[in-house]
């Protein structure tokens, strides 16, 4: 288990960066998009601006809520959820799953898509608020979601469903914390 702070810096930038023009939008821009069919959105530009449930926003909160939880915890206490995953030699030097931070720009605490046998520590952050559980049921209703679109856009162009169920990645016992 990693106790001491691994810190990561941020290595060149294009000369660019930070620079970009932003193309101004109109003011209905969100509002055109979410009255979209999404499967037509997905077709002509390969993604899809959508509304979420109720249920998924109150989730998102709830989830936001842990994470912001998580953030205030004292240093040494966060980087016990840090589990290493590449040789930074041979691989980025974002090489930790969980807890990680970049000093000066970002905290974050990246989680995998969990299966049979995953390891990943989570942090309990109150009684009422299980970070790793918040996350894993957000992430499965938003995959839910995706897979709802992704499967009417493959129905609706004739493609045999079986060619984007092949590709996607099974959703395993998530939302629940292993006993």
């Amino acid at each position: 288990m990693q106790t001491k702070k691994v810190t990561f810096s941020l290595g060149p930038q294009p000369h660019w960066a930070g620079t970009e023009a932003v193309s101004p939008k109109h003011t209905d821009f969100i509002k055109t998009l979410l009255s979209t069919d999404p499967c037509e959105q997905l077709k002509t530009r390969g993604y899809a601006v959508v509304e979420l449930p109720v249920e998924v926003t109150i989730l998102y909160s709830a989830f936001h809520k842990a994470f912001e939880d998580f953030c205030a915890l004292p240093e040494d206490e966060k980087i016990r959820y840090a589990t290493k995953q590449f040789d930074i030699a041979k691989y980025s030097p974002n090489q930790y799953h969980g807890y990680s931070a970049v000093e000066k720009l970002k905290e974050q605490y990246m989680m995998r898509c969990p299966g049979e046998n995953t390891t990943l520590s989570t942090p309990i952050v109150s009684k009422s608020l299980d970070f790793g559980v918040l996350g894993l049921q957000l992430y499965e209703k938003l995959d839910q979601l995706c897979r709802e679109h992704a499967t009417k856009v493959v129905l609706d162009l004739g493609i045999p469903l079986t060619n984007l169920t092949r590709i996607l990645d099974p959703v395993y016992k998530t939302g629940t914390r292993p006993t």
